[in-house]
C-alpha cells in the first residue's frame, strides 16, 4: 500500500486514519505474524467493506468513525475506531454484542499478535526461532518426500502418453 491508497481511504470514508495504522499499512510485513487477511492492505476493499457496514449490510449500521480493516476469515471483522484509535474484533460485525477482542491501540494489537506467534513457535520446539525452523524443515521434508511422487505422476500421465502417441503416429507414417 502507498500514500495515495491511504489518501483514497481517508477521502472516500471521510476519516483521518490513526498514524499507527497508517505506519503499519506503509510498512513491509516481514513475518507472517499479521497476514493480509487479518489486516487487509487493499484500499478499495477497505472502502467497500466499510461502506457496506455503514449502509446497513449484514443488518449492521456502523457510525462514520469506524473503519473495516480486516478479519480472520470468519465474518468477525476487525474495526478501527478513528477517533479513539482502538481496534476491536466484532462478533459478526455487531456493535450490540460484546467485542471478541479489543486493543487500546494498533501497537497493542501488533504486540499481542507477535506474542501469540512466539508462543506457537515455542510450543513447536521450546525456542521461537528453532520452532519456526522446525516448521520450515517439516515443509522441506514433505517437499523432498513428495518430489519422487510428483515426478512419477508426470511420467505416467504426460511422458508415457506422449511416447505412445508418437509411436502410433510413426507407425501410421511408416504404413501409409
Amino acid at each position: 500500500m502507498n500514500q495515495r491508497d491511504i489518501q483514497l481511504i481517508e477521502e472516500r470514508l471521510g476519516v483521518d486514519l490513526p498514524s499507527e495504522y497508517v505506519d503499519f499499512l506503509l510498512s513491509d510485513r516481514d513475518l507472517d505474524v499479521i497476514d493480509d487477511v487479518t489486516l487487509i492492505d487493499d484500499a478499495s476493499l477497505i472502502v467497500t467493506s466499510t461502506m457496506a457496514y455503514r449502509n446497513g449490510s449484514w443488518n449492521q449500521q456502523w457510525p462514520k468513525n469506524l473503519v473495516y480493516v480486516g478479519d480472520e476469515a470468519d465474518a468477525c471483522p476487525f474495526v478501527l475506531n478513528c477517533v479513539t484509535g482502538n481496534l476491536s474484533r466484532l462478533d459478526h460485525g455487531s456493535l450490540d454484542r460484546k467485542a471478541l477482542e479489543t486493543y487500546a491501540s494498533m501497537q497493542d494489537f501488533i504486540t499481542a499478535r507477535y506474542l501469540q506467534f512466539r508462543e506457537k513457535a515455542e510450543a513447536a520446539d521450546g525456542d521461537p526461532l528453532t520452532g519456526f525452523s522446525k516448521i520450515k524443515s517439516d515443509f522441506l521434508f514433505n517437499l523432498k518426500f513428495y518430489t519422487p511422487v510428483i515426478i512419477a505422476l508426470i511420467v505416467i500421465f504426460l511422458l508415457f502418453p506422449a511416447v505412445a502417441i508418437s509411436i502410433r503416429e510413426l507407425y501410421r507414417w511408416v504404413v501409409a
